[in-house]
C-alpha cells in the first residue's frame, strides 16, 4: 500500500491487482451460482481500495438492502410483529392484533413474550400493557413509558417498569388501579364506566396524544391530584378506554349505565378475549306486570300513579256480529263484547286505577257501568248525571 501511493507505477500494480482478484471471483462463483447470491457488488473505491462484501449472502431475514460488510447469518426473521395499538383516522383506537416484539432476542430476551419467571434469560416475567413480558434489567433510565424502579423483596435487582400498567383499565375501586407499588385513581367516565388513570404532571407526562393529565379528586385526601384520562370527544361527552392485553387477560370490569326519560338502568362492561364488552344494562322501558323492574327504579311491578285501566258492560243487544276489536263493529253505539266476542249495544266505560297483581294488571277503585237512572249518579260513566239514556232496558 505504501509502494502505491508513492508512484504511478504502484497505482498500476494495485488496479491490475485488484481487476485479477475480481475476475478469480467470479470465476470460483461460476456465474449465477447454486447460492442464488442476492447481496450487493463490491464497491470499488477511488483509492483502489475494496469496500463491502463479496462472499456474505442477504438471507430472506435481513433487512438491508445492500451488504455493509461482516458474516451473514441469513434466515428468515421469527419474531411475530404485531400491530401494537393503532389509532384510525378518527381517533379510535384498534385492540391490539398481537404481540410486537420485532427486533428483539426471542424467545428469553427482554421484552419477549412470556408466562412465567422460566421463560426469561433473566428469569424475570413481569406484567406490561402487552401483557407478560421477559424484563429489562437497568440501573437507572428506561425507555419511554418505563422507570427503573426495585423488583422483589428477596434480592435487589431493578428492572425497567411499565409507568402506566394499569392506565384506562375498567375498575371498580382504586384498589383495582393499584400495581407494582405505584398507585392510580378510578376514574368516573359516566354513563361508560370506571377506568383507571396514572400519576402526572403535564399532557406530556401521559402516553400519548389520547390522553390529558387533568385534575380530579382524590376521595380518600379529598384534595385534587393530576390524573391522566382519556381525551373527550368533540361533543365533550367521555370515550370509551379501549383494553389493553393485560385488562383482557385480567379480565378487568366496571360497572356502566343506560338511561333514558325513563329511567337509569345499571349494568357491568369488561375486558375480555376480543376487547371490550358492550354494557350489560338493559334500556329503561315503562313499568308492566312481568314480575321484573322494567324501569330500574328499584321496585317490580309499582305501576305509575298516573296508570288507569277501564271497565265495560253491555247490553245483550244490537247486531250480534262477530268481533275481536271494536273496529269490527260498524253499528253506530255498538263495540265489541270481549266475553261474547259479539257486537252489543255499548252501556258505558268507566275508569279504575291500574295496579299489578302476581305479574298481572287488575282494575282497583272502578265502577261497572250501567244504565242510567234517577239517583244523582253518573251510572254509565259517560260524565253525565240522570240523563236520558238511549236503549230501552231489556224486557
Amino acid at each position: 500500500m505504501q509502494n502505491r501511493a508513492r508512484s504511478s507505477g504502484g497505482a498500476s500494480v494495485g488496479v491490475l491487482t485488484l481487476v485479477v482478484a475480481v475476475s478469480l471471483l467470479g470465476a470460483c462463483s461460476g456465474g449465477d451460482d447454486a447460492g442464488n447470491n442476492s447481496g450487493a457488488d463490491a464497491q470499488t473505491a477511488t483509492d483502489g481500495s475494496i469496500s463491502g462484501e463479496v462472499t456474505g449472502d442477504i438471507g430472506s431475514g435481513d433487512t438491508a438492502t445492500t451488504d455493509t460488510g461482516g458474516t451473514d447469518i441469513g434466515g428468515a426473521d421469527t419474531d411475530d410483529a404485531g400491530t401494537g395499538d393503532a389509532t384510525t383516522a378518527d381517533g379510535t383506537d384498534v385492540e391490539d392484533t398481537g404481540p410486537d416484539t420485532a427486533g428483539l432476542d426471542c424467545p428469553g430476551g427482554a421484552g419477549c413474550v412470556c408466562s412465567g419467571n422460566s421463560d426469561c434469560d433473566n428469569g424475570l416475567c413481569i406484567d406490561t400493557p402487552d401483557g407478560k413480558r421477559c424484563a429489562e434489567k437497568c440501573i437507572d433510565t428506561c425507555k419511554n413509558g418505563y422507570s427503573c424502579k426495585q423488583f422483589g423483596d428477596s434480592d435487589v435487582v431493578f428492572v425497567c417498569l411499565p409507568d402506566y400498567l394499569s392506565l384506562c383499565s375498567p375498575c371498580q375501586s382504586k384498589s383495582d388501579c393499584a400495581y407494582q407499588g405505584v398507585e392510580a385513581l378510578c376514574l368516573d367516565y359516566g354513563a361508560l364506566g370506571h377506568f383507571c388513570g396514572g400519576k402526572c404532571k403535564q399532557d406530556s407526562d401521559c402516553p400519548d396524544e389520547n390522553y390529558a393529565c387533568v385534575d380530579v379528586l382524590d376521595e380518600d385526601s379529598g384534595s385534587l391530584v393530576k390524573q391522566c384520562k382519556r381525551k373527550p370527544d368533540d361533543t365533550g361527552a367521555p370515550t370509551l378506554c379501549p383494553c389493553t392485553a393485560w385488562s383482557k387477560a385480567a379480565a378487568k370490569k366496571t360497572t356502566c349505565t343506560v338511561t333514558n326519560a325513563i329511567g337509569t338502568c345499571s349494568g357491568t362492561r369488561q375486558c375480555g378475549p376480543n376487547g371490550m364488552s358492550d354494557c350489560s344494562a338493559p334500556t329503561p322501558v315503562e313499568e308492566s306486570c312481568n314480575n321484573l323492574d322494567d324501569d330500574c327504579d328499584g321496585q317490580t311491578d309499582v305501576l305509575p300513579a298516573s296508570a288507569v285501566c277501564t271497565q265495560s258492560a253491555w247490553l245483550p243487544l244490537g247486531s250480534a256480529a262477530t268481533c275481536t276489536t271494536d273496529s269490527d263493529c260498524t253499528v253506530a253505539g255498538e263495540s265489541c263484547d270481549p266475553a261474547a266476542k259479539l257486537c252489543h249495544k255499548l252501556i258505558g266505560t268507566c275508569s279504575g286505577k291500574a295496579v299489578c297483581e302476581g305479574g298481572k294488571q287488575v282494575c282497583k277503585d272502578v265502577a261497572t257501568p250501567k244504565l242510567e237512572s234517577c239517583n244523582g249518579d253518573d251510572d254509565d260513566c259517560d260524565g253525565a248525571i240522570d240523563e236520558d239514556f238511549a236503549w230501552e232496558h231489556p224486557q
